[in-house]
């Protein structure tokens, strides 16, 4: 930054290319993956502390939503895969 405020355009190239390549990692897999298993094995854990009752409908809504969860895992997996 210059000293009248203004970004110098160097400042700014700088910025854009260390953002460009974020690195992922294996923690980034494993968040959706766990969360997607509990999901989809054991979803009546995700109503544990809430009024909220179990039926059937929302059960299928959980399990669907683990199953989401773990194709986003394992597509993350494949790019970090991919990437190394």
């Amino acid at each position: 930054m210059t000293d009248t405020g203004v970004i110098a355009s160097d400042d700014r190239h700088q910025t854009a290319r260390s953002t460009e390549r974020i690195k992922m990692s294996y923690f980034d897999v494993a968040i959706p993956a766990i969360i997607g298993l509990v999901a989809l094995v054991w979803p009546r854990v995700m109503f544990a502390g809430s009024g909220a009752a179990a039926d059937a409908k929302k059960i299928r809504l959980i399990r669907g939503g683990g199953a989401v969860l773990l194709a986003a895992a394992a597509i993350y997996l494949v790019v970090k895969l991919a990437g190394a």
